[in-house]
């Protein structure tokens, strides 16, 4: 999508997608649920609400992108 200052923004299923700062390399998910508005995404795009694990990962798998509600 062209967003209203004409860069361009990556969207899934219209949802636009983000980078979550702190998370520095594939697999990380620290931005996990955080507040209550940015989610991973699955590989199939679906939305990821469960909380992520100690470890940074996310069950049911991650593909390092998010995006918020």
């Amino acid at each position: 999508m062209t967003r209203a200052d004409g860069t361009r923004q990556v969207t899934l299923n219209g949802w636009p997608l983000y980078r979550y700062s702190q998370d520095s390399k594939p697999g990380d998910t620290k931005g996990q649920g955080f507040g209550g508005i940015w989610f991973v995404t699955a590989p199939n795009g679906s939305k990821i609400t469960a909380a992520a694990s100690p470890s940074g990962g996310s069950s049911g798998g991650s593909s390092g992108g998010g995006y918020g509600y």
